[in-house]
């Protein structure tokens, strides 16, 4: 046992390299949680929503860095979790089942079953994995975030009437922030600026394209012409029907 071991492990959190990461990471692991936690809401009608989806990200991410030693791996819903959740909430609104009880047994019950594999061995069976699976894993995953991302930009072009402004200024803020988020991870192969301000742009590229995209949908002269929208957040968290 070695105190200065780990009073080192967080000193060197301070780096700069390390703040860029746990930046760029920040926002990797909430905007999914966002996007499909309201997504999520609309299709439960408030049962499970933006303020669930956060705190169990939040306490699982933080429990599996500290127990299982991973902590760039990413904790949080994806396409297929809000797919599982639209058929689970199908099934119990047909059925007459509670929504909730079910949700939580169906999760105690892969825990088991994951434990279960954990205990006898199961993870030896990833050497039989081939890259072509990975590969299409992640395509599959890329495939879901590209197709949410474009239904979100496109769904308001469909619901809104003969003024098209609205939807236009949501399109142009999301299409602006990947294209400054492109341009400032590219920013180290820039002829412009020093090494060192390029390598800042590189680093916290994704910050400064979403902070910068927030403050031109806030600023009085979009925010105050055209009502781009905004995360409808409840006022108080339960677990339980609204």
């Amino acid at each position: 046992w070695a105190p200065g071991s780990y009073l080192r492990d967080w000193l060197d959190g301070l780096h700069p390299k390390s703040v860029a990461a746990i930046a760029f990471m920040y926002f990797t692991c909430l905007a999914p949680v966002v996007a499909f936690g309201q997504l999520t809401g609309l299709v439960t009608g408030g049962v499970l929503g933006v303020p669930h989806f956060v705190v169990s990200a939040a306490l699982c991410g933080v429990a599996y860095g500290v127990l299982a030693g991973q902590p760039m791996t990413m904790i949080g819903p994806t396409g297929l979790t809000f797919a599982y959740v639209s058929a689970l909430q199908r099934l119990c609104a047909s059925s007459g089942w509670p929504f909730l009880s079910l949700y939580a047994w169906t999760g105690l019950w892969c825990s088991a079953l994951l434990t279960l594999l954990a205990c006898g061995g199961a993870c030896g069976l990833v050497r039989l994995v081939t890259r072509f699976t990975d590969d299409v894993f992640n395509g599959l995953i890329v495939l879901t975030f590209l197709a949410t991302a474009c239904q979100n930009i496109l769904a308001p072009f469909a619901l809104a009437g003969a003024d098209k402004t609205a939807p236009f200024v949501d399109a142009a803020i999301a299409l602006g922030t990947f294209g400054l988020a492109t341009a400032c991870g590219a920013a180290r192969s820039m002829p412009y600026l020093v090494a060192r301000v390029r390598a800042v742009l590189a680093d916290f590229g994704p910050v400064i394209a979403i902070a910068a995209a927030t403050l031109a949908a806030r600023s009085p002269s979009v925010a105050g012409v055209v009502d781009v929208g905004g995360l409808s957040v409840p006022a108080s968290f339960s677990l339980g029907r609204p």
